[in-house]
Parts: structure tokens; sequence; C-alpha cells
């Protein structure tokens, strides 16, 4: 249930105006003390800052800065209302110097563009974020967790050392970036991939290596109680993947280790380009629902249904810790102050 507290902050200037107005505001909280940022400002708001302070945002649009690409060069967490409610434009660059062990940092509850990580660190944790382009990484970062999300495309670099990630939806695992001219290899190989509990669009196996791009494979990776519509092996790459109790529309090629899965010509996927490529996964023409995969039999090692919408934590983009809810704009007419009161929610 959520338990709501209102957090009161003056801000002092006069104004001769007297309205109340609601809008997009990223809290920093610093020892206990709150101080607000208007929705163009949240470069500033990490700027000022210290690793192991949090940044909360409100529903709404934030503008990350000039570049469109917000910098994180420092610990510090950002939560927002959900991943289909706080939308950050454009990307999220994570460059913190020292490589640091993290373990209260978490990015979760935001619409961003990409992640990218580019330089060292142990312990990134994603939650409930929607993603409209990748998560990568131009440097070595180990113990990523991530839970809950949608992302266009999750790319393991060689940089991506070891992975989980649980109960989300990926359009594509592998492959290269749609430009043509990413420079990174995409093999995975010798890496630490897993994936449970996830619906899965597509599973790349290309590799190309030309003057023009460089591609990669998903390699040594283990899904397990997943969904997985196309596994794709061009150019005669081969694939070494795990795949556990997870239901398939063609069984993998040679190479791959198969246990226990269900291969199911009859599913399909839909797509909607207007939401950024959000697959929806079809069994015999139905929505793969929880109900429907239940009754048909496909359970995971867990006892619940395969894919995003089983498990322990079930996909869903709404933040379930503290978050701000909303913020209102109020000018006292008499003391001719600007005030501004934050309606902190937590699930």
């Amino acid at each position: 249930m959520k338990k709501a507290i209102l957090l009161l902050i003056g801000l002092i200037f006069a104004s001769g105006q007297t309205f109340a107005d609601t809008r997009a505001t990223a809290l920093l909280l610093h020892n206990g003390q709150g101080k607000s940022f208007d929705a163009d400002q949240l470069q500033q708001a990490v700027d000022e800052a210290v690793a192991g302070d949090a940044i909360y945002l409100s529903e709404g649009t934030f503008q990350p800065g000039a570049k469109d690409t917000l910098l994180l060069d420092k610990a510090v967490s950002l939560i927002g209302a959900g991943g289909d409610l706080t939308k950050v434009v454009r990307n999220i660059y994570i460059a913190i110097d020292g490589n640091p062990t993290l373990e209260d940092f978490r990015i979760s509850g935001l619409r961003v563009g990409n992640i990218l990580v580019g330089k060292k660190m142990r312990g990134l944790k994603i939650s409930q974020c929607f993603m409209n382009g990748y998560f990568t990484a131009t440097d070595s970062v180990t113990g990523v967790e991530m839970d809950r999300c949608y992302m266009r495309g999750f790319i393991p670099t060689a940089y991506v050392r070891s992975a989980a990630v649980s109960n989300s939806c990926i359009a594509s695992i592998g492959g290269m970036h749609s430009d043509g001219k990413n420079p990174y290899y995409f093999n995975s190989s010798g890496c630490d991939l897993s994936f449970v509990n996830c619906d899965i669009a597509l599973v790349s196996a290309i590799y190309i290596d030309s003057n023009t791009c460089r591609g990669g494979r998903v390699h040594d990776a283990i899904f397990t109680n997943c969904i997985v519509y196309t596994i794709a092996n061009w150019n005669s790459s081969q694939e070494y993947n795990t795949y556990i109790n997870c239901l398939l529309m063609n069984e993998p090629k040679t190479g791959n280790v198969v246990s226990n899965c269900y291969i199911d010509s009859k599913l399909s996927v839909t797509v909607d380009g207007a939401n950024s490529y959000f697959p929806t996964f079809r069994l015999s023409k139905q929505d793969a629902t929880t109900d429907l995969l239940t009754s048909s039999g496909y359970l995971g090692t867990d006892g619940t249904a395969v894919g995003a919408y089983g498990g322990a934590t079930p996909y869903s983009l709404r933040a379930d810790g503290i978050h701000v809810k909303e913020s209102v704009l109020r000018v006292d007419p008499e003391t001719r102050q600007l005030k501004v009161t934050l309606k902190v929610a937590t699930e």
C-alpha cells in the first residue's frame, strides 16, 4: 500500500503573481535534506550531488543537458515514478572514476534512450526502465543486474563481463548498432550472461566484419524460463548458448545446449513500431498471457509460466520504491514566497 509523505520546501524569492502549477521536478536528497530542480536542470542536480545521494524524479519529461545526454560521473541513484511515467530525453552515460564496486547505486523507473557504461565498474543495478535504445558498455563492467526492464537492444560487447537479466522484455540481444558503424565487437564469448523469465524477440548470432561495420553474436549465454521467438544465425557463425525450460519457435542449431524446452511453431510475435518495437508474443493467434501459458503447460523451473510475466517479479514498469509522485508550485500572496510541495510515495 502506498504511503504518502508531504515534503514542503520553501524557495525564497519574491513574486507578485498568484498561481498553482504542476510540473516535472527532480528532488535531490543529501544527508536527509532535499533540494528541488526543474525538469531542465537534471544535469545540475547530478553535478551538485555526491556519491551515495539519490535523485527522485516525478512523472513528466526531463531534459538531461545541452547535449541530450545525462552524464553520471558519480554513484548517484536516479529513481523515477515508472518507466512509463518518467521520461529522460535521450541517453544516460555512466562514467565513474576509480573502478568502483557499487552497492546502493541504481537506476530505476525511467524511460530513456540508451544506457551506456564508459568506465570500469562493478554492481550496476537497473530496474523497471524502458529503453528506446540499447544497453551496452565500452569498458569492463561486471555484476550487472537488470530487472523488469524493456530494452530495444541488449548489446553484449566483450566488455560486458557478467550480467543477470530477469523478467524483462527485449526486442533484440546481440547484433550491431543500427547505424552500421558501431566500433564495438559484440562477441561475448567467455562472459557470464544470464537471462531468466524474459520475453525475447531475437537472439542474434550475426557476425559481420568488414571495412564499414563490425557485428557480433550472443555467445555462451544461459536462457532459463524464457520465450524466444527468433534465433538468427548468419554467415556460418555458430552459437554456443544454453536454453533451459524455454518456449521456442524453432529448435536451436547444433552447438547449443537445449534442456527441457518447448518447441512450438505456432509461436509468433507482433511488433508495435509506434512503441519502440515492443514485442507482443502470441500462440495460435492468442496473446501469450500468463494464463494461456500456464494452461498450455509452458511452465518454468520455478513452477510459474515462462516469460517476463512469470517468475517471482513479473514484468512491470511501475516503481516499487520511494518516488516523487507529483509536485505543485504555489505563490503565497501574503508572504510573496514561492513554495514547492512534493508528494513522495512508496509502494
